[in-house]
């Protein structure tokens, strides 16, 4: 919906992970603010007749170094506008480093990066620091500026703000491993003719202090009074959201009359680039009603149900959350059956088709139609098939179930991918149409179909089920045994895995990233891997956990047993305010930070709670989980727009079966109409 608005914010995102949340605090806090992104490597004709229409710049953070001109793109062409084109702009991060170098400071590595560390900033009670004299803001850098304040004014036009200094931090050094840095480090600095304003820390961090975050509104107050002595005005427009086509603005800027607002694409950072594309529907398939039948738990477990099913071969999918022992995290168990007219779906990186087979029929689907992007069409082949009627109490009623590889999502945002040489999908999905579900809390099981009048086989299942309740799960038919010692395992070379590791390191240290996780593979060669449900049986009483999972796909098998929730997304509801809207919550649990229970044993006391918390205190471990919160916060206010993200449990420790876990819960509402 249009609205009009009196002011507008231009961010330059240099590609970074908390762009959104940046977004967020400026629409949020600034009341009027309409906030529009572009990306750093624009190409912007007229880019300071594109300005008129705008009454601030932010200039983000984002990798790379400010000396690199890719690294800043259009960051660099507003310290160059001439005194009729310029505005008001805050320069975060590297937008605060660019502006260091573009007017004589150097930009140099930290000894020890400081990246999700909350830090005391001490300022000097002016400019924008009026009246913010101590600060706590998040940090989140590998460089730090240098500028030489000495000179005479003639020579150095930038004036000093805050500082972090290393004897306001003692509580932090104490626990720091190294103290390497500079005693002092500069945190923020205006320009003393232009009005131009940078910090080097975040405000926008989930656990930066309300002080830190009051500096957005004292640079919006001190940017309008700017435009308003200059009377630098934009006019009123109408304008529905935040990203734009820039080849549809060459024509507004060519008359002279600036940026013709209603022009722009108008399809919002909060949208992902599959949402955007028109996408045909997949097939002329309706709504599948749901069949179900309800038995009592009785006796009934994964691994019984398992046994009844018989299904020690062929492709099956097993979402387990059986030794869940909290109620806020796993709840059910889905059991979904692929049989042999089952559906399924394959994909592998670097391909413009999708394979769909079902029984002995195969054909291929060409992804043009859906921006050769192959969730497009995924998006598209969910949209014709949705289930309805099922139980309200219940997470799944059927659809797709398997797993998309890391490379398949790299795809999505243009990394290269080298081919490999085995034919593994990268994305594999069954369509489950039977499934039974078991309702831990409730106690109760769910046999149910989307098939269309498949009453017959619900009533059978029941029954079968109901008359095996009292039966106990086989033993399995190969010991776990035999799967070790007879078993070689490789490991990843030592020296090699090493160099990786100081790559990563030397990544951070140049400000490429802020953090890298690094992954890598274990080889098992096993003449007894041919069935491995033993395998995960014993891997599920070694670590019970509530998000565990066996799915056997195409000769692909995954085991999985972790506390860690990626993701849940609710059915939509009613919304409380508008009966014409509905809204959707979407929560993650990303869990940094383990103890463990026993780290003496098994057969030795465990560790309390308290001294778990004791342990998970510490800087590092509250910023590695911090780096992730502020990352994912980032992706939902991409999806759910400014606002719509809180933050009910932040670092939090849990205890789980065989660990603690320092985890946090990130929820996001989705309002649709």
């Amino acid at each position: 919906m249009s609205c009009l608005i009196a002011s507008r914010i231009l961010v330059i995102d240099a590609y970074d992970s908390f762009t959104n949340n940046i977004i967020s605090l400026l629409e949020t806090r600034l009341a009027g603010v309409h906030v529009t992104v572009m990306k750093i490597d624009e190409q912007i004709p007229q880019f300071p007749a594109f300005l008129r229409d705008f009454d601030a710049v932010v200039a983000g953070p984002g990798p790379g170094h400010p000396s690199n001109p890719a690294d800043v793109g259009l960051m660099a062409e507003l310290w160059r506008l001439t005194d009729e084109h310029v505005l008001p702009v805050l320069a975060v991060c590297l937008g605060f480093q660019s502006l260091i170098t573009a007017f004589g400071g150097t930009v140099v590595p930290l000894p020890e990066p400081r990246h999700g560390l909350v830090r005391k900033v001490t300022s000097n009670n002016a400019s924008v620091f009026g009246g913010l004299t101590d600060l706590s803001p998040v940090q989140y850098h590998s460089l730090h500026a240098l500028v030489d304040f000495s000179s005479g004014s003639d020579e150095c036009c930038l004036e000093p703000l805050a500082w972090d200094i290393d004897a306001h931090n003692d509580l932090v050094n104490q626990i720091e491993e190294h103290r390497s840095n500079p005693e002092a480090i500069l945190m923020a600095i205006k320009h003393k003719t232009k009005p131009f304003y940078g910090i080097q820390f975040h405000p926008e961090s989930i656990c930066s202090d309300e002080t830190s975050q009051q500096i957005v509104d004292h640079w919006w107050a001190e940017a309008r009074q700017w435009n308003a002595r200059h009377m630098r005005e934009t006019p009123i427009s109408s304008l529905d959201n935040q990203y734009f086509e820039p080849s549809l603005i060459a024509d507004s800027l060519a008359d002279g009359k600036g940026l013709n607002i209603p022009s722009l694409r108008q399809i919002g950072h909060h949208l992902a680039r599959e949402d955007l594309i028109e996408t045909p529907a997949v097939a002329d398939q309706s709504s599948s009603p749901v069949i179900s039948q309800i038995l009592p738990l009785d006796g009934l477990s994964v691994p019984l149900i398992w046994d009844i099913l018989n299904i020690d071969s062929g492709n099956v999918v097993v979402l387990d959350a059986e030794s869940n022992q909290r109620a806020d995290t796993g709840t059910h168990s889905i059991i979904g059956l692929v049989e042999p007219t089952t559906l399924k779906l394959r994909y592998r990186i670097g391909s413009a088709e999708i394979e769909a087979r079902q029984g002995p029929q195969s054909h291929f689907i060409d992804l043009a139609p859906y921006g050769n992007r192959v969730f497009g069409y995924l998006k598209a082949f969910m949209e014709d098939r949705k289930a309805v009627t099922g139980n309200p109490n219940i997470p799944f009623w059927g659809g797709l179930v398997g797993y998309i590889s890391y490379e398949a999502c790299l795809e999505t945002i243009d990394v290269p991918i080298s081919t490999r040489q085995n034919n593994r999908a990268d994305i594999s999905f069954a369509f489950i149409e039977r499934s039974i579900v078991i309702d831990h809390q409730r106690r109760q099981v769910h046999v149910q179909s989307i098939k269309p009048e498949d009453t017959e086989w619900v009533a059978a299942m029941s029954a079968s089920l109901m008359m095996k309740t009292v039966a106990t799960a086989r033993q399995d038919h190969i010991p776990f045994d035999p799967l070790v010692l007879d078993s070689i395992i490789s490991h990843p070379d030592r020296t090699s895995y090493a160099a990786k590791i100081r790559k990563c390191q030397d990544y951070i240290h140049s400000g490429d990233s802020y953090e890298l996780c690094l992954t890598n593979q274990a080889a098992v060669d096993s003449s007894h891997l041919g069935y491995v449900w033993p395998l995960y049986l014993h891997l599920r009483s070694l670590n019970p956990a509530p998000f565990s999972a066996y799915i056997r796909l195409d000769g692909m098998v995954l085991l999985s047993s972790s506390p860690e929730r990626f993701m849940r997304w609710t059915r939509p509801t009613a919304s409380d305010t508008n009966p014409a809207e509905t809204k959707s919550t979407v929560q993650f649990r990303p869990i940094k930070g383990t103890v463990k229970r026993h780290p003496n044993g098994p057969d030795r006391p465990a560790i309390t709670l308290e001294k778990a918390t004791a342990l998970l205190a510490t800087p590092k471990e509250r910023a590695e989980n911090l780096m992730i919160v502020d990352l994912i916060r980032h992706d939902l206010h991409g999806v759910v727009g400014s606002g719509n993200v809180c933050v009910p449990k932040l670092m939090v420790v849990e205890e789980y079966a065989t660990v603690y876990q320092l985890v946090t819960v990130v929820e996001g509402t989705l309002i649709t109409p």
